[in-house]
């Protein structure tokens, strides 16, 4: 299945106070409120779904419920031997970018996360590059990798995933799909 790639520029605004990363709230009327921080350092990869919210820094992957987003609740802390430099939820299925800290393992972690308490790795794909990004569209997973592109996987069996395609877009640092195309 053939899926088509455009270089785009993205800026991405962050905000970061004097005293560091938190997680926060936003009222009614848009308003951010301080609630609670995490022992971890910086939050690399962050992504939510439903009433959970899944981050990271280096080696642990934290699941929490944010339910009342006033009080979220850490549900699980899982280590993992790869580095998770991107984030991803589908239905059940969390996608986690890995990279190891010499650069040479890099790749995908599929994870259930049916029930966030326990999560549990299905598969891990390995890629040749070092990837940065993940995005999934349907039965297929985009992976960016920093210096060599774009590659598609099937991942229509969450076990075992396997690639159907790439293409070069070097040096690109961000990804996104919408179903039939990927922009890098």
């Amino acid at each position: 299945r053939a899926f088509k790639v455009f270089r785009a520029a993205l800026l991405l605004f962050a905000a970061l106070t004097s005293s560091g990363y938190g997680i926060t709230a936003e009222d009614r009327l848009g308003n951010p409120e301080f609630v609670e921080r995490w022992p971890y350092g910086p939050a690399w990869p962050v992504t939510d779904s439903g009433d959970y919210l899944f981050y990271s820094s280096g080696l642990v992957l934290i699941i929490s419920d944010v339910s009342v987003p006033s009080a979220p609740v850490t549900v699980s802390e899982t280590e993992f031997p790869y580095l998770l430099a991107d984030l991803f939820v589908e239905g059940d299925s969390l996608f986690a970018v890995t990279n190891s800290e010499n650069g040479n393992r890099c790749g995908f972690l599929i994870l259930d996360v049916s029930d966030p308490a326990a999560p549990s790795v299905i598969s891990h794909t390995e890629t040749p590059g070092q990837a940065t990004h993940i995005r999934v569209s349907g039965d297929h997973a985009f992976v960016l990798e920093r210096y060599s592109g774009v590659r598609a996987f099937d991942i229509s069996s969450a076990s075992s995933p396997h690639e159907v395609g790439s293409v070069d877009v070097s040096n690109c640092v961000a990804l996104d799909v919408v179903p039939g195309y990927a922009y890098a």
